[in-house]
């Protein structure tokens, strides 16, 4: 789409630098990994995820391609990963003011689940969401 209006969460993420390095920063506090946004494949912005902080991703610089070319391409990560990334990149990028999450927990280790649960918690303060999440959590 048109990047100068973004319409969908990955067009917004990848226009604004405070939400995407936030959202950076979460993913990478969780999972050692860098979230990346590829914008080298046509009219598609793509997840990647890489094992250094990605150079200017919004340019088609050499060392940008190079880094793309090695990131991992969300396909190539895990589920906890990708349910993680997504339900955060929602929250910070999307539009709805209610959002329903089904066992955001289901692929996470425990102690990934709590730091999530955090994580959604200041997500919908700083957004001004709502989040309400059935979970399958039995505390022992």
């Amino acid at each position: 789409g048109d990047l100068k209006n973004p319409q969908n969460s990955l067009a917004k993420l990848f226009t604004s630098d405070e939400k995407r390095l936030r959202l950076r920063k979460i993913v990478h506090d969780a999972f050692g990994l860098y979230l990346a946004l590829d914008v080298q494949n046509g009219q598609q912005l793509h997840v990647r995820f890489g094992l250094a902080e990605p150079p200017d991703e919004r340019s088609l610089h050499d060392n940008a391609l190079s880094y793309m070319r090695e990131a991992r391409d969300i396909g190539e990560v895990s589920d906890g990963v990708r349910a993680y990334a997504g339900v955060l990149l929602e929250l910070y990028a999307g539009d709805p003011k209610v959002v329903i999450i089904d066992e955001p927990e289901a692929f996470l280790h425990p102690s990934l689940a709590f730091k999530l649960g955090n994580e959604l918690a200041k997500a919908a303060t700083a957004e001004d969401k709502r989040v309400f999440a059935a979970t399958h959590v039995h505390n022992l």
